[in-house]
Formats: structure tokens, C-alpha cells, sequence
């Protein structure tokens, strides 16, 4: 019973933390583990809520710096609003795509992309004539 009671404290707390501190406080242990780990929970739950306290200070003040008089401090905000990530206008976005190919397949498609990337000119070779040089004789 117990270890059910710990993987669904876990998963509350990845979901619902209020719910995460009930059930974290439910778990049948110790009590010292029980006040240790209410101390230590309530400590990083602090630590998150100043942390989103901070950032909102900071995007606040950013954008009060979009209105300054001087060009490039505008410039400057607006650049590091345009970092902050719910915003993400500066983010490069990679998709991933997961697809179950054969081995096969994958090397395939290596080969592929390898060959797109390094597209060579075609040359043709001339037999090129040594000359000694005057000065060396």
C-alpha cells in the first residue's frame, strides 16, 4: 500500500501541487520523514513561487523599458522581450518526428541527406607539367 501511496504522491506532485502537499503528508512513514519532507516541499514550492515572482518583476520592468526615449534601449527591450520564453519570437523551433524505420531505411536516408550536403562540382583533371625554377639551378 505504501509504495502505491508514494507513486501517486509523485504524480500529484508533477500535476497539482496542492494536491501533491496532501498527499505527500498521507504517505504512512516516520513522522520525522513526514515533517522533513513537509519542510523541504514547502521550501522548493517557496523557491518556485518567488522564481515566478522574480521573472514577472523583470518582464514587467523590460516593458516599461519599450517606452524609453533613447532608440537603442527601446531596441534592447524589445529584443529581450522578444527572448522571453512564453513570447519566443527568437526561438528557433526544431520538430521532431519520430518514425520506426529498418535499418535499412535509416541508412538510406543518412546516405540521402549526407549526399545532399556535400554536393560537389564536377572537375576535370589535366596533367599538369612540373617547371624548375631558374633561380634554384
Amino acid at each position: 500500500m505504501e509504495h502505491k501511496q508514494v507513486t501517486e504522491a509523485f504524480k500529484d506532485s508533477l500535476v497539482d501541487h496542492e494536491k501533491a502537499k496532501t498527499s505527500l503528508t498521507q504517505i504512512k512513514t516516520p513522522v520525522a520523514v513526514q515533517r522533513l519532507v513537509g519542510m523541504l516541499t514547502a521550501y522548493d514550492w517557496q523557491f518556485v513561487e518567488q522564481a515566478q515572482h522574480i521573472r514577472g518583476m523583470a518582464v514587467a520592468k523590460i516593458l516599461e523599458e519599450t517606452e524609453h526615449p533613447d532608440a537603442r534601449i527601446r531596441l534592447k527591450a524589445l529584443e529581450m522581450l522578444g527572448k522571453v520564453t512564453e513570447v519566443g519570437l527568437f526561438t528557433e523551433r526544431i520538430e521532431i518526428k519520430k518514425s520506426d524505420l529498418s535499418d535499412v531505411e535509416l541508412d538510406e536516408r543518412i546516405k540521402q541527406k549526407l549526399d545532399a550536403l556535400h554536393k560537389t562540382i564536377e572537375v576535370e583533371a589535366q596533367e599538369v607539367e612540373t617547371v624548375e625554377d631558374e633561380e634554384n639551378d
